[in-house]
């Protein structure tokens, strides 16, 4: 984050986030709440950095790449955090097939936010370059 103020949102949802992970409150509502934070966070980081990139458009250079490795792969180490503490409870109470599938469905979901996040910030990059370009 380039402000302190983006920089005490991301803390405050780290803190969240961690906060319901080890309170033991189990189930797809945590799930849910972490999901709906990081989401929120993402959009609004997202959208500042938009802005910023639109205002230095003659500089194609200004959107960082590894800013936006360091965001997913923190929703990465929350989620699986998520994960496995889900999985020493849930294994006590449901079948392996469903928690399988619950594991599979989780990592599809997980990578694919990823990719996705990746493929549509690159493709607005090369974008946003090739109209700077063209409009000098």
């Amino acid at each position: 984050p380039y402000d302190a103020k983006s920089y005490a949102f991301g803390g405050i949802y780290q803190f969240f986030g961690k906060t319901v992970v080890l309170s033991g409150y189990d189930g797809t509502d945590r799930l849910l709440a972490c999901t709906g934070f990081h989401l929120t966070g993402q959009l609004a980081i997202l959208k500042c950095r938009v802005k910023e990139f639109l205002k230095n458009n003659h500089d194609t250079h200004g959107f960082n790449d590894s800013t936006l490795n360091v965001q997913l792969s923190n929703s990465l180490r929350t989620h699986t955090v998520i994960l496995c503490k889900f999985t020493l409870t849930e294994l006590e109470r449901i079948h392996r097939f469903t928690f399988l599938l619950y594991v599979c469905i989780l990592s599809c979901t997980l990578y694919g936010h990823c990719y996705i996040a990746r493929t549509c910030a690159m493709r607005f990059i090369i974008a946003t370059g090739r109209s700077c370009r063209r409009s000098i």
